[in-house]
């Protein structure tokens, strides 16, 4: 049979799977090119320590980096920080007071996660100083000294990631027809009235279905969004 025969004969299958794949494939680049565009970006929040391992103070790192959270994760976040208080923090950035937001902006870029919380270990209670605070400090004696921070003076400060969602979701799922296989990315929904009137967090990505019990393939898009 030739191959223009077995087109006439195809043609009514074949132009209207070949145009479903088509717009699949277009669907697919759109999307992927708006989760792109829409990375959740971390955020550097300078907090006291007290205030990072309490819900409130988690919820409030949360809110500035735009990340919808549950009351559940909140209390997640807070129990990591208060764990690891006592532990060696994710990474510490030494710099100086006039230099630490830059310095924790770079590092920001440099991790992944969903916020990023600096800390000073030194001073629990307070948030890092900056420049034109008064910082006490008490030495082996039991002496205690006032000082003023300037541009030069050296801070050491511990950086907590935060990972609220994770990057990816990958998906396997089997009935009794078909298997499927999605992999999905974290995007940000933006804001919809009425329906997400705060955004959400979200998964984007493409699976593929094949109905083993007819043959078949079926590539397609799938967006969740939690809540």
């Amino acid at each position: 049979m030739k191959v223009d025969d077995i087109l006439e004969k195809y043609k009514g299958k074949v132009i209207p799977v070949a145009t479903g794949l088509a717009i699949v494939a277009v669907v697919i680049l759109l999307y992927m090119l708006w989760a792109h565009a829409h990375k959740p970006q971390p955020v550097t929040t300078s907090i006291s320590q007290n205030e990072a391992q309490s819900v409130p103070g988690a919820k409030a790192v949360m809110d500035a980096a735009q990340v919808p959270t549950t009351l559940f994760q909140q209390q997640e976040v807070a129990a990591g920080i208060k764990a690891a208080a006592n532990q060696k923090p994710d990474d510490v950035i030494n710099t100086t007071a006039k230099n630490y937001v830059a310095a924790a902006d770079a590092y920001k870029e440099a991790v992944g996660g969903d916020a990023v919380v600096i800390v000073d270990p030194a001073h629990p209670d307070k948030a890092p100083p900056k420049v034109g605070d008064q910082v006490t400090s008490t030495d082996t004696s039991g002496k205690t000294t006032t000082t003023t921070v300037t541009d030069n003076t050296p801070i050491k400060l511990d950086a907590h990631i935060i990972k609220a969602y994770p990057k990816y979701l990958d998906t396997v799922a089997i009935d009794q027809a078909s298997v499927i296989i999605m992999h999905q990315v974290q995007v940000k929904v933006p804001r919809i009235p009425l329906l997400l009137p705060k955004g959400e967090v979200g998964y984007v990505g493409v699976y593929n279905r094949y109905d083993y019990k007819h043959s078949e393939n079926y590539v397609g898009i799938a967006l969740t969004i939690t809540k």
